[in-house]
């Protein structure tokens, strides 16, 4: 049980890292393959291990399920969040850096015990009995590294509060800083980023989503979208009246202010200042 609790542990902590919450779907499905799994050992089942150059018992067609269908879910479930991860990684964040390059190593790791377990499990079958590696030695290389990964783990495991869909949890959250949300939305210009979301934004202030939906409405009186939005056009509006639009396209601004497309610029730019950009700069000549 203790192989079985440490890879789950992994594939949890790889979904923290790449979504910051465990879905509840993922603890539905471990739930399920731990009852499983007990229920088998209860009836004999053993785990293979190599100790010597042999195998402690006798490979059959349970290990073979175990084989195909657990590692399967374990390294689809690990390479779905590295995918994730790296989407989120801004590679000018050396500490966002060295937290993918583990997530990587570890991947590797893996699926090199998985390989040599395909191999063993082949030359066992052609009645060739050299077994390549030690359980024992894998297994301590696995410890070794979730140790390492405990002791330096990344902060915010720490500091934030793991958010699970539909869980029987219900953590206890402290308020966002009004002073770090400022120096991060208006002082590093977050609402300029073309992928700004709340999502991220909680992330980088170290709260849930849900937590800064209530700080926005309770505290800004508006939504993350509306407030992006509205700040966007400030500053495509102090671009227009520093005349940038004479030496750029309204399409550049539009950009400049974090804008993906001139359309979603132009309704926005209507719904907060009551006129298309056309009609604003016509009115500052006049």
């Amino acid at each position: 049980m203790t192989r079985l609790a440490t890879t789950i542990l992994f594939i949890n902590i790889f979904f923290v890292l790449a979504h910051n919450m465990i879905p509840s779907k993922i603890l539905y499905v471990e739930g399920f393959f731990l009852l499983i799994y007990s229920i088998m050992m209860v009836n004999g089942f053993v785990f293979l291990s190599i100790n010597g150059g042999a195998y402690n018992v006798s490979p059959n067609k349970y290990h073979l399920i175990n084989l195909c269908i657990t590692n399967i879910l374990v390294v689809g479930s690990l390479i779905y969040n590295l995918i994730k991860l790296r989407k989120s990684v801004d590679k000018q964040n050396l500490y966002q850096l060295k937290l993918y390059r583990w997530s990587n190593f570890m991947l590797i790791l893996i699926l090199s015990i998985i390989l040599i377990s395909v191999y063993n499990l082949l030359s066992y079958s052609i009645h060739n009995r050299i077994l390549f590696g030690d359980t024992r030695i894998m297994h301590i290389a696995i410890f070794l590294n979730l140790l390492l990964f405990c002791l330096f783990r990344p902060k915010f495991i720490d500091e934030f509060d793991l958010s699970f869909s539909k869980s029987i949890l219900s953590p206890v959250r402290s308020d966002v800083n009004m002073t770090d949300f400022e120096f991060v939305f208006y002082a590093n210009f977050y609402y300029l980023k073309q992928d700004a979301n709340i999502e991220d934004f909680s992330l980088k202030l170290n709260h849930q989503k849900s937590t800064m939906k209530e700080f926005l409405n309770t505290h800004v009186g508006d939504n993350f979208n509306n407030l992006v939005n509205k700040n966007r056009i400030r500053y495509f509006r102090s671009l227009l009246d520093e005349k940038k639009h004479e030496s750029f396209t309204i399409e550049a601004l539009s950009e400049m202010s974090g804008f993906n497309n001139r359309q979603s610029m132009y309704n926005a730019f209507k719904k907060y200042v009551g006129c298309t950009p056309s009609a604003y700069i016509n009115g500052m000549h006049q």
